[in-house]
Protein backbone atom coordinates (compact mmCIF):
# COMPACT_ATOMS: atom_id res chain seq x y z
CA UNK A 1 0.00 0.00 0.00
CA UNK A 2 1.07 3.52 -0.43
CA UNK A 3 1.41 4.04 3.40
CA UNK A 4 3.64 0.77 3.65
CA UNK A 5 7.80 0.56 4.37
CA UNK A 6 8.10 -0.91 0.56
CA UNK A 7 6.42 2.22 -0.68
CA UNK A 8 8.24 4.14 1.57
CA UNK A 9 11.96 2.31 0.16
CA UNK A 10 10.18 3.03 -3.37
CA UNK A 11 9.95 6.74 -3.03
CA UNK A 12 13.43 6.94 -1.67
CA UNK A 13 15.05 4.95 -4.32
CA UNK A 14 13.15 7.52 -6.98
CA UNK A 15 14.10 10.56 -5.29
CA UNK A 16 17.73 9.24 -4.83
CA UNK A 17 17.76 8.65 -9.05
CA UNK A 18 15.53 11.38 -10.00
CA UNK A 19 15.31 14.39 -7.62
CA UNK A 20 18.27 14.68 -5.39
CA UNK A 21 20.70 16.46 -7.86
CA UNK A 22 17.85 18.85 -8.95
CA UNK A 23 17.03 19.68 -4.84
CA UNK A 24 19.38 22.57 -4.17
CA UNK A 25 18.31 24.65 -7.35
CA UNK A 26 14.45 23.18 -7.72
CA UNK A 27 13.40 22.72 -4.05
CA UNK A 28 11.02 25.65 -4.58
CA UNK A 29 9.33 24.55 -7.13
CA UNK A 30 6.00 23.26 -6.30
CA UNK A 31 4.81 23.00 -10.28
CA UNK A 32 7.12 20.39 -10.82
CA UNK A 33 5.49 16.58 -10.16
CA UNK A 34 5.63 13.13 -10.15
CA UNK A 35 8.57 11.85 -10.97
CA UNK A 36 10.75 14.86 -12.38
CA UNK A 37 9.88 16.33 -8.46
CA UNK A 38 12.97 17.50 -7.14
CA UNK A 39 11.53 17.23 -3.17
CA UNK A 40 11.61 13.54 -1.91
CA UNK A 41 8.16 13.56 -0.67
CA UNK A 42 9.43 11.46 2.29
CA UNK A 43 8.08 13.09 5.16
CA UNK A 44 5.28 10.99 5.71
CA UNK A 45 7.45 7.84 6.17
CA UNK A 46 9.77 9.63 7.87
CA UNK A 47 6.94 11.44 10.79
CA UNK A 48 5.75 7.20 10.67
CA UNK A 49 8.39 5.49 11.12
CA UNK A 50 8.28 3.75 7.36
CA UNK A 51 11.75 5.41 6.52
CA UNK A 52 14.41 6.62 9.71
CA UNK A 53 16.28 9.60 9.28
CA UNK A 54 19.49 7.57 9.44
CA UNK A 55 18.52 5.47 6.39
CA UNK A 56 18.04 8.73 4.27
CA UNK A 57 21.23 10.45 5.62
CA UNK A 58 23.33 7.06 5.24
CA UNK A 59 21.85 6.73 1.58
CA UNK A 60 22.74 10.28 0.55
CA UNK A 61 26.07 9.72 2.07
CA UNK A 62 26.67 6.48 0.13
CA UNK A 63 25.62 8.59 -3.05
CA UNK A 64 28.38 11.01 -2.40
CA UNK A 65 31.02 7.90 -2.05
CA UNK A 66 29.55 6.60 -5.53
CA UNK A 67 30.57 9.98 -6.62
CA UNK A 68 27.40 10.12 -8.05
CA UNK A 69 26.31 13.62 -6.62
CA UNK A 70 28.76 16.10 -5.15
CA UNK A 71 27.94 17.26 -1.77
CA UNK A 72 27.36 20.82 -2.58
CA UNK A 73 24.64 19.36 -4.49
CA UNK A 74 23.00 17.75 -1.13
CA UNK A 75 23.86 20.51 1.39
CA UNK A 76 20.50 22.07 2.07
CA UNK A 77 18.86 18.87 1.62
CA UNK A 78 21.16 17.66 4.53
CA UNK A 79 21.08 20.60 6.53
CA UNK A 80 17.00 20.17 6.61
CA UNK A 81 17.15 16.59 7.59
CA UNK A 82 18.90 18.11 10.72
CA UNK A 83 16.81 20.88 11.58
CA UNK A 84 14.60 17.62 12.05
CA UNK A 85 16.56 17.31 15.08
CA UNK A 86 16.63 20.53 16.02
CA UNK A 87 12.53 20.63 16.55
CA UNK A 88 13.14 17.70 18.46
CA UNK A 89 15.53 19.28 21.22
CA UNK A 90 13.43 22.35 20.85
CA UNK A 91 10.79 20.29 21.88
CA UNK A 92 12.33 18.58 25.14
CA UNK A 93 13.55 21.96 26.10
CA UNK A 94 10.37 23.88 25.86
CA UNK A 95 8.05 21.10 25.94
CA UNK A 96 4.93 23.70 25.80
CA UNK A 97 5.83 24.99 22.93
CA UNK A 98 2.74 24.30 21.11
CA UNK A 99 0.78 27.02 22.68
CA UNK A 100 3.83 29.11 24.86
CA UNK A 101 6.19 31.31 22.84
CA UNK A 102 9.82 30.36 23.18
CA UNK A 103 9.61 34.08 23.05
CA UNK A 104 7.84 34.15 26.57
CA UNK A 105 7.16 37.95 26.16
CA UNK A 106 5.76 37.70 22.75
CA UNK A 107 2.62 35.81 24.48
CA UNK A 108 1.21 39.37 24.19
CA UNK A 109 1.92 39.96 20.50
CA UNK A 110 -1.30 41.85 19.29
CA UNK A 111 -3.58 39.91 16.47
CA UNK A 112 -5.21 42.31 14.86
CA UNK A 113 -6.79 39.95 12.36
CA UNK A 114 -7.94 37.67 14.64
CA UNK A 115 -11.13 40.24 14.99
CA UNK A 116 -12.02 39.13 11.42
CA UNK A 117 -13.24 35.25 11.95
CA UNK A 118 -13.52 34.99 7.98
CA UNK A 119 -10.43 35.91 7.57
CA UNK A 120 -9.01 32.72 8.95
CA UNK A 121 -11.85 30.71 7.51
CA UNK A 122 -11.08 32.37 3.78
CA UNK A 123 -6.96 31.39 4.96
CA UNK A 124 -8.51 27.68 5.45
CA UNK A 125 -10.68 27.30 2.61
CA UNK A 126 -8.18 28.46 0.14
CA UNK A 127 -10.58 31.37 -0.80
CA UNK A 128 -7.98 34.44 -0.06
CA UNK A 129 -7.94 35.69 -3.87
CA UNK A 130 -4.46 34.87 -3.87
CA UNK A 131 -3.90 32.39 -6.29
CA UNK A 132 -0.49 30.58 -4.90
CA UNK A 133 -2.21 30.72 -1.13
CA UNK A 134 -5.32 29.09 -2.28
CA UNK A 135 -4.04 26.39 -4.31
CA UNK A 136 -1.76 25.75 -1.23
CA UNK A 137 -4.33 25.40 1.06
CA UNK A 138 -6.55 23.48 -1.41
CA UNK A 139 -3.84 20.86 -1.78
CA UNK A 140 -3.05 20.55 1.55
CA UNK A 141 -7.12 19.88 2.74
CA UNK A 142 -7.52 17.31 -0.94
CA UNK A 143 -4.73 15.52 -0.22
CA UNK A 144 -2.91 15.93 3.60
CA UNK A 145 0.45 17.09 2.00
CA UNK A 146 2.22 20.22 0.41
CA UNK A 147 6.03 21.18 0.01
CA UNK A 148 7.73 23.24 2.00
CA UNK A 149 7.75 26.26 -0.12
CA UNK A 150 4.00 26.26 -0.19
CA UNK A 151 3.45 25.74 3.66
CA UNK A 152 5.96 29.13 3.99
CA UNK A 153 3.98 31.02 1.72
CA UNK A 154 0.87 30.27 3.63
CA UNK A 155 2.41 30.52 7.17
CA UNK A 156 3.88 33.94 6.10
CA UNK A 157 0.63 35.14 4.74
CA UNK A 158 -1.73 34.29 7.68
CA UNK A 159 1.08 36.10 10.17
CA UNK A 160 2.48 38.90 8.30
CA UNK A 161 -0.61 40.31 6.26
CA UNK A 162 -3.65 38.37 7.89
CA UNK A 163 -2.10 39.55 11.10
CA UNK A 164 -3.34 35.90 12.48
CA UNK A 165 -1.60 34.06 15.23
CA UNK A 166 0.91 31.52 14.46
CA UNK A 167 -1.46 29.09 16.64
CA UNK A 168 -4.39 29.09 14.38
CA UNK A 169 -1.94 27.96 11.77
CA UNK A 170 0.11 25.18 13.54
CA UNK A 171 -3.73 23.74 14.80
CA UNK A 172 -4.96 23.99 11.17
CA UNK A 173 -1.60 21.72 10.02
CA UNK A 174 -1.97 19.35 13.21
CA UNK A 175 -5.18 18.86 11.89
CA UNK A 176 -4.23 18.65 8.10
CA UNK A 177 -0.81 17.86 7.51
CA UNK A 178 -0.47 13.59 7.04
CA UNK A 179 3.34 14.02 8.15
CA UNK A 180 2.15 16.00 11.18
CA UNK A 181 5.40 16.16 13.47
CA UNK A 182 4.43 17.91 17.01
CA UNK A 183 7.76 19.38 17.37
CA UNK A 184 8.60 20.04 13.39
CA UNK A 185 4.98 21.61 13.52
CA UNK A 186 5.50 24.04 16.26
CA UNK A 187 8.87 24.98 15.44
CA UNK A 188 8.09 25.82 11.75
CA UNK A 189 5.13 27.81 13.50
CA UNK A 190 6.82 29.30 16.09
CA UNK A 191 9.48 30.91 13.48
CA UNK A 192 7.16 32.44 11.28
CA UNK A 193 4.81 33.83 14.20
CA UNK A 194 8.41 35.77 14.85
CA UNK A 195 8.66 33.96 18.92
CA UNK A 196 10.66 30.30 18.16
CA UNK A 197 14.33 30.50 18.25
CA UNK A 198 15.01 31.01 14.73
CA UNK A 199 12.81 33.70 14.15
CA UNK A 200 11.95 34.37 10.12
CA UNK A 201 14.71 36.58 8.44
CA UNK A 202 11.76 37.15 5.87
CA UNK A 203 8.65 37.31 4.26
CA UNK A 204 7.30 36.15 1.04
CA UNK A 205 5.25 37.20 -1.43
CA UNK A 206 2.06 35.88 -2.56
CA UNK A 207 1.98 37.31 -5.26
CA UNK A 208 5.19 36.65 -6.84
CA UNK A 209 5.02 33.27 -9.31
CA UNK A 210 8.01 32.44 -7.55
CA UNK A 211 7.22 28.35 -6.92
CA UNK A 212 5.13 28.18 -9.66
CA UNK A 213 6.54 29.81 -12.54
CA UNK A 214 4.91 27.21 -15.63
CA UNK A 215 1.59 27.86 -13.72
CA UNK A 216 0.88 24.56 -13.58
CA UNK A 217 0.36 24.64 -9.89
CA UNK A 218 -2.15 27.08 -9.84
CA UNK A 219 -4.00 25.20 -12.94
CA UNK A 220 -4.40 22.22 -11.23
CA UNK A 221 -5.37 23.42 -7.81
CA UNK A 222 -7.50 26.69 -8.67
CA UNK A 223 -8.88 25.38 -11.97
CA UNK A 224 -11.35 28.51 -12.30
CA UNK A 225 -8.38 30.39 -13.58
CA UNK A 226 -6.98 27.67 -15.63
CA UNK A 227 -7.90 29.80 -18.66
CA UNK A 228 -6.28 32.93 -17.91
CA UNK A 229 -2.93 33.73 -19.51
CA UNK A 230 0.00 32.74 -17.36
CA UNK A 231 1.08 36.32 -16.64
CA UNK A 232 -2.29 37.16 -14.94
CA UNK A 233 -2.14 33.12 -13.04
CA UNK A 234 -0.69 34.79 -9.49
CA UNK A 235 -2.70 38.10 -10.15
CA UNK A 236 -5.97 37.76 -11.47
CA UNK A 237 -6.35 41.23 -10.55
CA UNK A 238 -4.60 42.74 -12.67
CA UNK A 239 -6.20 41.63 -15.73
CA UNK A 240 -8.38 43.48 -17.86
CA UNK A 241 -11.86 43.16 -18.60
CA UNK A 242 -11.91 41.55 -21.92
CA UNK A 243 -8.77 38.88 -20.89
CA UNK A 244 -10.91 37.90 -17.76
CA UNK A 245 -14.19 37.61 -19.71
CA UNK A 246 -12.01 35.46 -22.37
CA UNK A 247 -11.30 33.29 -19.15
CA UNK A 248 -14.47 33.17 -17.94
CA UNK A 249 -13.63 34.40 -14.75
CA UNK A 250 -15.35 36.88 -12.75
CA UNK A 251 -13.46 38.04 -9.85
CA UNK A 252 -15.74 37.99 -6.58
CA UNK A 253 -17.88 35.49 -8.24
CA UNK A 254 -16.21 32.69 -9.92
CA UNK A 255 -12.76 33.32 -8.32
CA UNK A 256 -12.93 35.58 -4.69
CA UNK A 257 -11.65 39.13 -4.43
CA UNK A 258 -8.30 39.36 -2.38
CA UNK A 259 -8.68 39.38 1.42
CA UNK A 260 -6.20 42.37 1.57
CA UNK A 261 -5.12 44.11 -1.33
CA UNK A 262 -2.43 46.50 0.22
CA UNK A 263 -0.62 43.82 1.32
CA UNK A 264 2.37 46.77 2.61
CA UNK A 265 0.15 48.47 5.55
CA UNK A 266 -1.14 45.17 6.34
CA UNK A 267 2.34 43.92 7.28
CA UNK A 268 3.14 47.84 8.54
CA UNK A 269 0.03 47.36 10.97
CA UNK A 270 1.40 43.70 12.48
CA UNK A 271 5.07 44.95 13.05
CA UNK A 272 3.91 48.19 14.62
CA UNK A 273 1.76 46.09 17.29
CA UNK A 274 4.98 43.97 17.76
CA UNK A 275 7.20 47.03 18.42
CA UNK A 276 4.42 48.56 20.81
CA UNK A 277 4.45 45.19 22.63
CA UNK A 278 8.34 44.86 23.03
CA UNK A 279 8.13 48.34 24.18
CA UNK A 280 5.87 47.47 27.40
CA UNK A 281 8.36 44.57 28.11
CA UNK A 282 12.05 46.25 27.98
CA UNK A 283 13.31 43.32 30.59
CA UNK A 284 13.11 40.67 27.61
CA UNK A 285 15.46 42.92 25.75
CA UNK A 286 19.30 43.40 25.88
CA UNK A 287 20.84 46.54 25.03
CA UNK A 288 21.18 46.12 22.06
CA UNK A 289 17.53 45.24 21.32
CA UNK A 290 17.97 41.36 21.26
CA UNK A 291 15.11 39.22 22.60
CA UNK A 292 16.04 37.38 25.76
CA UNK A 293 14.94 33.83 26.39
CA UNK A 294 14.38 31.89 29.61
CA UNK A 295 16.32 28.44 29.35
CA UNK A 296 15.16 25.53 30.96
CA UNK A 297 18.01 25.62 32.98
CA UNK A 298 17.14 28.87 34.34
CA UNK A 299 19.95 30.39 32.25
CA UNK A 300 19.31 33.39 30.22
CA UNK A 301 20.72 33.78 26.08
CA UNK A 302 20.13 36.59 23.33
CA UNK A 303 18.33 35.38 20.03
CA UNK A 304 18.61 36.33 16.96
CA UNK A 305 15.81 39.84 16.18
CA UNK A 306 15.17 41.08 12.80
CA UNK A 307 16.37 44.40 12.79
CA UNK A 308 12.67 46.14 11.95
CA UNK A 309 11.69 44.49 15.23
CA UNK A 310 14.59 46.51 17.28
CA UNK A 311 13.85 49.70 16.15
CA UNK A 312 15.11 50.57 12.96
CA UNK A 313 11.81 51.96 11.63
CA UNK A 314 12.69 53.09 8.06
CA UNK A 315 12.04 49.09 7.69
CA UNK A 316 9.16 48.62 9.05
CA UNK A 317 6.75 48.45 5.69
CA UNK A 318 9.30 47.51 3.19
CA UNK A 319 8.38 44.10 1.25
CA UNK A 320 9.73 40.93 0.05
CA UNK A 321 12.49 40.55 2.74
CA UNK A 322 14.51 41.36 5.96
CA UNK A 323 17.34 42.27 7.45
Amino acid sequence: GVGSEEAGRQRLEAFLRDGLHRYEKDRSRADIRGGRSPVSVLSPYLRWGQISASTLHYAVKDMHASGKITKEQTKTFGRRLFWRDLAYFQLKGFPSMRHVPIRSHYKDHPWPGESRKSLLEKWQQGRTGYPMVDAAMRELWATGWVQQSARMVVASFLVEYLGISWRHGLEWFRETLVDEDPAINAMMWQNAGRCGIDQWNFWLDPSSGSQDPTGSYIKRWVPELKRLPKKYLHKPWTADNRTLQTAGVILGETYPHRVVTDLRSARAVTVAGLRRMRETTKNFIDEQGYDIVHLPDGSKTRVFTRREFRGNKTNAARGGGGG
